[in-house]
């Protein structure tokens, strides 16, 4: 008799471990699949973000102050003043760094956005069209969703989508692969 109990036990025990190591499995997986879609997100929302700060990046590169002719005219010396343990050299190095990879990415925003529309007019597909409008009408000419809807006979709601979808084909373009989201 004592040898049967062991024996369920034994097996109890079994029956828990793989119970649990499926569990533990599942919660992985399901760890996975919330990163990978997390990852997703945040390149959707940078995407938005580029979109919303491409002239602000562009003004950047047009301005940035980074020769001592530029730093006098601008009274930008005050600034440097200001920073004791900053020297010309170093505020100059940082400016040009800054300015040049501002403009890398100024420049294939642009190619992606020319690209975008070229796509879209190539496919004669009406829906693809009118993103690009949207995605120009909200991120270049400032517009409202209102606004928008009102000029192109859309509800505010189908400027919304075709935003979000725009966003989503465009991170694409932005980022490669990785702007992909795969279905699991």
């Amino acid at each position: 008799m004592k040898y049967n109990e062991n024996i369920s036990v034994k097996k109890a025990i079994e029956i828990g471990i793989e119970a649990g190591l499926k569990k533990a499995l599942e919660e992985i997986e399901k760890e996975k699949i919330k990163k990978k879609k997390q990852r997703y997100d945040r390149r959707l929302r940078n995407t938005d973000l580029l979109l919303k700060n491409y002239n602000n990046f562009v003004a950047h590169c047009e301005n940035a102050i980074y020769t001592r002719k530029q730093l006098l005219e601008n009274n930008a010396i005050d600034i440097l003043d200001e920073c004791e343990d900053l020297d010309y050299e170093t505020y100059v190095k940082a400016i040009m760094r800054t300015k040049e990879r501002t403009a890398i990415i100024v420049n294939h925003i642009k190619n992606v956005l020319e690209f975008y529309k070229f796509q879209a007019e190539k496919s004669r597909e009406p829906e693809r069209i009118r993103r690009v409008k949207v995605i120009k009408a909200i991120y270049f000419d400032k517009k409202k969703y209102e606004e928008i809807a009102e000029e192109m006979s859309l509800s505010v709601r189908t400027v919304k989508r075709d935003k979000k979808t725009a966003i989503a084909e465009i991170s694409t373009l932005v980022f490669g692969i990785d702007g992909l989201k795969f279905d699991i």
